[in-house]
């Protein structure tokens, strides 16, 4: 008898295979749709964040600084376009200094950290290579290694991912 459950699973595999393969070979459609969604959504979602931010500083001017009542007066009216405004000055006013003051410090940082990256590339490439001299290994007894077990490795791998689906 056969199991119903196996051939859900079986199911399950075909189809989700079948859509990598579709994503796979239609990747530059996929990819021109996913930048226009960026395109639309970007913008907006930083709109958004920006608006999140200003609206502390925005009731804090127009309520406490410029002491809106809301009984709609001409100068009542004016204040939270005065607000707004202040707020925006206070909010590019402020990123202005903050990125005259982080990007050179950025600058120099990624400036001494290149060459450090370098250098420790170097140092752990060095003994690697110290470490396979000392144990007397060399690449093609590795790959030899790993054709041998290489059925098994896939037996492994195969038992491993059907665990992972739902039963």
């Amino acid at each position: 008898m056969v199991n119903k459950q196996r051939i859900k699973e079986n199911i399950i595999v075909v189809v989700v295979g079948i859509l990598v393969l579709l994503i796979l070979i239609n990747i530059e459609t996929l990819r021109g749709v996913m930048a226009f969604i960026a395109g639309v959504f970007v913008p907006v979602t930083i709109g958004f964040i920006i608006a999140y931010i200003l609206r502390g500083p925005f009731n804090f001017v127009r309520n406490i600084l410029l002491g809106y009542k809301g009984n709609g007066t001409i100068l009542d009216n004016i204040k939270p376009i005065l607000a707004l405004t202040i707020s925006y000055t206070m909010f590019i006013g402020i990123g202005t200094i903050l990125l005259m003051i982080v990007v050179p410090q950025l600058w120099s940082s990624i400036n001494v950290l290149v060459p450090e990256i370098q250098k420790q590339y170097y140092m752990v490439e060095h003994y690697i290579e110290q470490i396979w001299m000392e144990l007397n290994i060399s690449i093609p007894e590795i790959w030899l290694q790993l054709e041998a077990a290489w059925e098994q490795i896939l037996g492994f791998l195969t038992s491993w991912l059907s665990s992972l689906i739902p039963r």
